[in-house]
This record gives C-alpha cells, sequence and structure tokens, in this order.
C-alpha cells in the first residue's frame, strides 16, 4: 500500500527567495521557497501536483527530482486536474440555469456532456 502523502501547512519565504530546479528536457524553472510554519523546514511546491516537498539543508532539489513524475505525483495531478474539472463544470452549470430569462421562459433544455464537460446546450421554447 502507498505511503500517503505528508501534507505540510506552510508559507511563502519573505523577502521571496527562490530556487532552480532543472527539469528532464534541460531547461531550468525558477520555484518560489516556502517554510512550514512552526519549524525551520524548507519546502518547494510541486509544479505537476501541487504537493510541497521539502529542500535539503543546503536548498538541493533532488527531493523533488525524485519525486517529480512518480507514481504518487501522477496520482495527485490526476485527482487534481479532476477536481478542477468538476469546478469548471459545476460552475458552467451554475451559470447556465441561473440566468433569469432563461428559468422564466417556458421551454425544453438540452445539455451535452462528454466525460462531465459542459459542451453544448439548446433552448426550445414551447
Amino acid at each position: 500500500m502507498p505511503k500517503a502523502p505528508v501534507r505540510y501547512n506552510a508559507v511563502r519565504l519573505e523577502p521571496e527567495e527562490t530556487v532552480l530546479f532543472r527539469i528532464d528536457d534541460g531547461s531550468r524553472i525558477s520555484l518560489p521557497i516556502f517554510r512550514e510554519v512552526g519549524s525551520s523546514k524548507e519546502l518547494v511546491c510541486c509544479d505537476l501536483c501541487a504537493l510541497f516537498i521539502s529542500l535539503t539543508h543546503t536548498r538541493h532539489t533532488s527531493y523533488l527530482q525524485n519525486h517529480r513524475g512518480q507514481d504518487q505525483c501522477n496520482r495527485e495531478a490526476t485527482r487534481l486536474r479532476r477536481e478542477t474539472i468538476n469546478q469548471e463544470t459545476a460552475a458552467s452549470f451554475r451559470a447556465l440555469f441561473t440566468e433569469p430569462a432563461q428559468m422564466d421562459a417556458p421551454g425544453v433544455y438540452y445539455v451535452f456532456y462528454i466525460s462531465r464537460i459542459l459542451i453544448k446546450y439548446y433552448y426550445f421554447p414551447l
């Protein structure tokens, strides 16, 4: 059974400090450094799954390099994408059916979804 990811309560360092991280294709990205509340542990946020990963005591990103793209990271990234899609779908659905002109008009509504994503809707007045 996989180990559950550690959830940190972290705040961004002031003044803002960053660390460079080299991704697999050779390009570099600058990641802000966070500090765990109540301790001095320094963290960075994974750009794929948004989990906090600790830095080494010399601020090296080796833990992030080991984490990024692994099973746990992919599962969290997938969960995060699903949450985003669900929130967008719910927001578009609420916007679609809470407009006063549509709610007052008698008629038939046809709503088409593909994988819970709103594609198109049609209104046919009676």
